[in-house]
């Protein structure tokens, strides 16, 4: 379950023309979240789908894992 101030990876759809980003997840609202990415002074919605959880792991490494979708 996705937690307040996780840090994640926005993954636009392929062949869409947009990069991903990296943002600050501020709440949730059925299949979607509101991100403040660090290239934005404002928060944007995103679809979790496309939202993956980041960490630093043990050694400094960035680790990425699938965030679970959630649905009211």
């Amino acid at each position: 379950m996705p937690q307040t101030n996780d840090r994640v990876l926005y993954l636009p759809p392929y062949g869409s023309g947009r990069q991903a980003r990296f943002g600050c997840l501020q709440c949730t609202s059925g299949a979607s979240a509101l991100i403040l990415f660090d290239d934005y002074a404002w928060p944007q919605w995103a679809p979790l789908g496309r939202l993956y959880r980041v960490t630093t792991g043990a050694e400094g490494w960035l680790e990425i894992e699938l965030m679970p979708a959630v649905f009211p």
